[in-house]
């Protein structure tokens, strides 16, 4: 078990606040090209008692948020030994934890009267972790501290509202921060500083991207969205390489410097996934066969059931718990059917599974076809029809954003409340189905092909199905107002997601 004199090593800034800067998630952000600021950081309130937990993906950039929230305490002259960062996978139970942070709390030189910060990274390698934030609350060794637990699986997220009823401060706000992968816009913010200048005022510090996502779903076209559609050209060029590279920074960072993606990048990626599953007692072979049929599907509903039948599983629940840990993992995002009566989904009719983002989708492709994943996504991304599955993917994990965004729920926050995907025949479906606050939209993608008039029959038919009165046609490049929808290229939309 870690003591003080241990804690050193990872809290230089104790005996030198200027030792942040040297810290190795500092250094490599200072190198980056991007110089992306976590948009999660403004999330949480520094000022109150309170647990929280960030979670995300391995790789995503959780451990660098942290650092950087810490070089940004200290530089508002936070005292030094009030900032806590402590690797949990150094210690694997509760009660380690525990008496780790309690030796932390009695450090003399730490200012009592002050506010501490307490910052758990990979909480998730302790076993109910839970048990021992639960303890320090209860005996008061907590008060005026801010704790920031960081994690990479949503799978102890319910133990936690079990376990911590009343123990994680009064805040009217979601005290589980999620970390995705930088979204479109924070990617050609980052990325195109001569759009970007054109981008910021539509989007008036945020409050402008709702506004015109109301314009939308009512079915108008904002004079905002008309004015930038000037630059479609551009965006789409952006967009071409964000269905490569996804919205990892360190790979952006690579796929921007190089123009390629080196293997060992995707081999590491590869690497911490199957580490993941290691930790959930998963065989590596049969996850192979899941990802693999998943890859074969994307874009298409799929079953449990078969998916167990073809790849020779005991059940459909069997299956179901590979594809959770994948789900819990931040890999994947389930979309259910949706039934217009009553407004609900169907859990039991099949699902349509997306990869969270293009950069996960292209390194497990390369693990299962055991070709570069590179010249792989190349390949891949030339066939407009895997190209448009690609941006679907894309749409719908910005929909789930934009759904926890738009949600005064979020506490209790399900993007299966919120999305949803529908069928109208044998074979033919809607994408997507928006519904939140009196909004019950239809929403179709089409990208990298023609328009034609039967492009317009799903929302057509979900119009008369539910007396909806707009519905949304995402294009590659069209900008126009028809008589049953609008027509909005996907990187305008993407942009206000």
């Amino acid at each position: 078990m870690a003591r003080l004199s241990d804690l050193y090593g990872e809290n230089p800034w104790w005996e030198d606040p200027g030792a942040i800067e040297t810290d190795r998630c500092i250094m490599a952000w200072e190198k980056s090209r991007l110089h992306w600021m976590p948009s999660v950081i403004d999330d949480f309130t520094l000022d109150k008692d309170a647990v929280y937990t960030l979670r995300g993906a391995r790789q995503v950039g959780k451990t660098t948020t942290v650092k950087l929230l810490i070089r940004t305490l200290l530089s508002r002259n936070v005292k030094p030994q009030n900032i806590l960062f402590y690797s949990c996978d150094l210690t694997g139970e509760a009660l380690d934890l525990y008496d780790v942070i309690c030796e932390y709390l009695m450090h003399r030189d730490r200012e009592k009267s002050k506010r501490t910060f307490i910052f758990l990274d990979e909480i998730s390698s302790v076993r109910k972790w839970q048990i021992a934030i639960k303890r320090l609350w209860d005996q008061d060794l907590l008060k005026n501290c801010t704790v920031i637990a960081t994690g990479s699986h949503t799978i102890d997220l319910r133990r936690s509202a079990e376990r911590l009823p009343g123990r994680r401060g009064r805040l009217n706000e979601a005290m589980d921060k999620v970390l995705y992968p930088l979204s479109f816009l924070e990617y050609v913010m980052l990325a195109d500083t001569s759009l970007a200048e054109k981008i910021r005022p539509i989007l008036n510090g945020g409050s402008g991207r709702d506004k015109h996502l109301d314009s939308l779903f009512s079915g108008r076209i904002p004079p905002a969205l008309r004015a930038l559609s000037g630059d479609i050209d551009a965006l789409n060029l952006h967009l071409d390489d964000y269905v490569t590279s996804g919205g990892i920074p360190w790979i952006i960072d690579q796929h921007g410097g190089r123009h390629t993606i080196p293997e060992d990048s995707y081999t590491t990626y590869l690497d911490l996934m199957l580490d993941n599953m290691v930790t959930f007692e998963r065989k590596q072979e049969i996850v192979k066969g899941i990802v693999s049929a998943l890859v074969e599907s994307i874009g298409w509903p799929v079953s449990w059931t078969s998916l167990s039948k073809d790849l020779g599983l005991p059940n459909a629940t069997y299956a179901l718990s590979y594809v959770s840990v994948l789900e819990s993992t931040f890999m994947l995002s389930i979309i259910y059917q949706y039934n217009t009566k009553t407004k609900l989904t169907i859990p039991g009719k099949n699902k349509k599974v997306y990869f969270v983002d293009p950069f996960y989708f292209h390194a497990l492709h390369g693990w299962i076809v055991s070709t570069e994943a590179y010249y792989l996504s190349k390949k891949f991304l030339c066939d407009g029809q895997n190209m448009g599955h690609i941006v679907e993917g894309i749409v719908a994990n910005h929909l789930i954003r934009m759904a926890f965004r738009r949600s005064p729920k979020k506490s209790s926050f399900l993007y299966t409340n919120y999305l949803a995907y529908w069928r109208y025949g044998p074979d033919k479906e809607v994408d997507f189905v928006y519904k939140d606050r009196g909004v019950e939209i239809p929403i179709e993608v089409k990208f990298g092909r023609n328009l034609n008039k039967r492009d317009l029959d799903g929302i057509i038919a979900f119009k008369k199905a539910t007396r909806t009165k707009n519905g949304l046609i995402l294009t590659k490049s069209v900008l126009s107002t028809e008589r049953e929808c609008l027509k909005v290229p996907v990187a305008l939309f993407l942009l206000l997601t």
